[in-house]
C-alpha cells in the first residue's frame, strides 16, 4: 500500500474509533438509570404456598431486593464493573483515534492538544466557579470524559514526535497532567478557590455592606463573581450568583461565632465547600 493510501485508512480507522467512543459514551448517558432499593422496602422472605396442600415453603427475595444501587443500561440490569469497563473502552478508542489521526505529524498533534485540553479546561474552570451544582457537575464530566482522552492522544503523539528521552518524558508528563486536569476538577473544585483568592477583598466587602443594611446596588460584580441577590441571618451573609429557585447558589461568609457548621441563609446544601475560614461556596438542592 502506497502511503497516501495508508494515511486515508488510518484516518478513516481513527474516525471510526473516535466515533465509536463517542456513540458509547452517548449511550452510557442516554441508557443509564439507577435505583436505590433498601431492604425496609420490601419482606425480607417470601411465603410461597403450595396450589395443594403442603407447608407453606420460604422463598428467597429477588436478588435486586438485596439492597443498595441498581444500574440498567437500556432496561437491562448491570453491574457497576461492567459500567467502568464500558467507560474504560470508550477512553481507550478516544484516545487511539485521536493518536492514529495525527501519529507522526508534530505540528497537527501539539495542535489538537492544545485546542482539546485547553477547551477542556476552560470548560471545566467555567463550571467549577459559575455553574458548580448537580447539573453543572454533569457537563463537567461529559467535558472529562470525552475531551480528556483526546486531548491525551493528540499530547501522547505530539510527545512521541520529540526527540530525546527526556523530552520525551517531560513531554508525556505534561500531557497526563494538562488532560487529566478536568477530571481533578470533579474531586475538588480547585478554579473555585483560585477564583475566590482573586476576589477576597471584593466579596469581603460586599458583605461588610450587606451585613451594615447598605442599599447594594445589584447585580454587581465582585472581583470575578457576579452577586444578583444577598440574604442575611443571624450575622452570615450570602452572596447569590445563582438565585434559581429551585436551589440558590452563592458564596456564604459565616457569622464570627456559628451556631453549627453549616448555619447560614442557605438550607439543604447539595455543595458545602470549604474556601477561607469562615467562607464557603454552598448551592442549595
Amino acid at each position: 500500500m502506497n502511503p497516501a493510501g495508508f494515511n486515508r485508512s488510518r484516518v478513516a480507522i481513527a474516525a471510526i474509533l473516535v466515533v465509536a467512543g463517542l456513540l458509547s459514551y452517548y449511550l452510557l448517558f442516554k441508557t443509564t438509570t439507577t435505583t436505590t432499593v433498601s431492604l425496609g422496602d420490601a419482606p425480607s422472605l417470601e411465603v410461597a404456598v403450595p396450589a395443594v396442600g403442603g407447608a407453606a415453603e420460604a422463598v428467597e427475595p429477588s436478588s435486586e431486593l438485596q439492597g443498595g444501587t441498581i444500574y440498567r443500561v437500556g432496561g437491562v440490569a448491570v453491574a457497576p464493573l461492567m459500567l467502568v469497563i464500558a467507560a474504560a473502552l470508550a477512553l481507550l478508542m478516544l484516545f487511539a483515534g485521536a493518536w492514529m489521526i495525527v501519529r507522526g505529524g508534530r505540528r497537527r498533534a501539539l495542535r489538537g492538544f492544545v485546542f482539546t485540553a485547553g477547551i477542556a479546561n476552560l470548560i471545566g474552570a467555567y463550571l467549577c466557579i459559575y455553574w458548580l451544582s448537580l447539573g453543572g457537575m454533569f457537563f463537567l464530566l461529559v467535558t472529562a470524559f470525552v475531551l480528556g482522552p483526546l486531548a491525551c492522544g493528540f499530547g501522547v503523539s505530539w510527545a512521541c514526535s520529540l526527540r530525546g528521552r527526556r523530552a520525551i518524558s517531560g513531554a508525556v508528563l505534561l500531557v497526563l497532567v494538562v488532560s487529566a486536569a478536568p477530571v481533578s476538577m470533579m474531586v475538588h473544585p480547585w478554579p473555585l478557590s483560585v477564583a475566590y483568592l482573586v476576589s477576597s477583598s471584593a466579596l469581603e466587602q460586599t458583605a461588610d455592606d450587606a451585613l451594615a443594611g447598605a442599599t447594594l446596588d445589584l447585580p454587581r460584580w465582585a472581583g470575578v463573581f457576579r452577586i444578583v441577590d444577598v440574604a442575611v441571618e443571624d450575622g452570615a451573609v450570602a452572596l447569590i450568583t445563582d438565585p434559581n429557585r429551585s436551589g440558590r447558589s452563592g458564596l456564604v461568609r459565616l457569622a464570627a461565632a456559628p451556631r453549627d457548621d453549616h448555619s447560614g441563609p442557605l438550607v439543604n446544601l447539595n455543595w458545602d465547600v470549604w474556601l477561607a475560614a469562615r467562607w464557603r461556596y454552598q448551592n442549595e438542592d
